[in-house]
């Protein structure tokens, strides 16, 4: 949230700063999106929904946007987050991230939630 809260403050005359993350693999995964004032669903699902298109975890993106005078309607909004993000998601270098250690832990089920 710290690299939203940047984008914030770096362009603070911005309409919009619609983001969404996932973070994690798939089956242990910390999503969440923010339609950050548009019309619900136009904004941030769009994002994410780019972001799982492209297999991706480990990743935010924040698109910041400026009302330009010409109402784009829902269906203008959530093509062109989804644009946006399709967009740098191309360009962006992807890392893949392999494991390294491989751990098996005993523990009792008391202390499942501290690990």
């Amino acid at each position: 949230m710290a690299v939203v809260d940047e984008a914030r403050q770096q362009y603070p005359d911005a309409s919009h700063h619609c983001y969404a993350y996932l973070l994690g693999r798939p089956a242990s995964a910390q999503a969440a999106m923010n339609d950050d004032g548009e019309p619900s669903g136009t904004a941030g699902k769009p994002i994410f929904n780019v972001i799982q298109h492209k297999g991706m975890s480990d990743v935010l993106v924040v698109v910041i946007r400026y009302f330009g005078g010409v109402k784009l309607g829902a269906g203008g909004l959530v093509r062109a987050y989804a644009a946006a993000a399709e967009s740098v998601l191309s360009a962006v270098e992807r890392v893949e991230h392999t494991p390294q250690v491989t751990l098996t832990l005993a523990v009792p089920f008391a202390l499942e939630q501290r690990i």
